[in-house]
């Protein structure tokens, strides 16, 4: 069986994905800075599912180590159906006056790692001309606002990127999907008030498996969103600056 890899496997998201992927009978590798939490997850896909499992220990911070790390393990996996990025990191202080360094840790776990990553995946799912990478973007980043600042721009440079994955890729037989995610139940967003209902990240996780095989740019989950940014994006200046939300 051909496998997927997951980025951020061991928490919210990620965790959903790689068990809809050892549901489906996929060998699954989990990329994690936890080897612990690691072991736990690939303890219980392997037993509940039966699958392979691989524990890759990478910190998404450490975009250049992460790559390696992935260099020296893809071979020991087979064939690799999937590539799936939900890593993602934010701040409740991203203001726009948080530290500098504070600021590039989120501009490289949101974007750089997933670059990484990519470009030591791709060449696999070329070889083979099939398969597929999935990126995960934010309704954060249709529109700027005062708060997630910089988590926002990063996110809006991911969904340039994969506009730019998926023209470099057409006609190779190999997918570039990105998903812009509404709120989720998950340790991002416990404890806050929030506006609209969080989505079960397992639903979500289900939704993206029945995609996979699509090929298409982009992608709003829960679909409801597609409407709220619509809004939100044809709001007039004017108005719009008055909001806090």
């Amino acid at each position: 069986m051909t496998a997927v890899v997951v980025l951020g496997a061991t928490a919210g998201l990620g965790r959903a994905l790689s068990r809809s992927a050892a549901a489906r009978g996929y060998d699954v590798a989990l990329v994690g800075q936890n080897p612990h939490d690691l072991a736990a997850e690939a303890a219980n896909l392997s037993c509940r599912y039966g699958v392979r499992t691989f524990e890759i220990t990478a910190d998404g911070s450490r975009p250049a180590e992460l790559a390696a790390t992935l260099r020296g393990r893809l071979a020991e996996l087979g064939e690799i159906e999937a590539l799936l990025c939900p890593i993602g990191l934010s701040l409740t202080s991203d203001d726009g006056s948080i530290a500098l360094a504070d600021a590039g840790r989120l501009i490289t776990v949101n974007l750089l790692s997933v670059i990484a990553a990519v470009r030591e995946v791709v060449p696999c799912l070329l070889a083979r001309r099939s398969g597929v990478v999935v990126g995960f973007g934010s309704v954060a980043a249709v529109r700027g606002r005062g708060a997630n600042v910089v988590y926002a721009a990063a996110k809006r440079a991911l969904e340039s990127y994969f506009e730019s994955l998926r023209h470099q890729l057409s006609g190779s037989g190999v997918r570039a999907q990105l998903y812009r995610l509404g709120y989720l139940d998950t340790g991002q967003t416990y404890g806050k008030r929030l506006l609209f209902p969080k989505a079960s990240p397992q639903l979500i996780a289900d939704k993206i498996f029945a995609n996979l095989e699509r090929d298409f740019g982009r992608m709003t989950l829960p679909r409801y969103w597609s409407t709220l940014t619509c809004i939100v994006y044809l709001i007039p200046w004017a108005i719009y600056r008055r909001l806090r939300f």
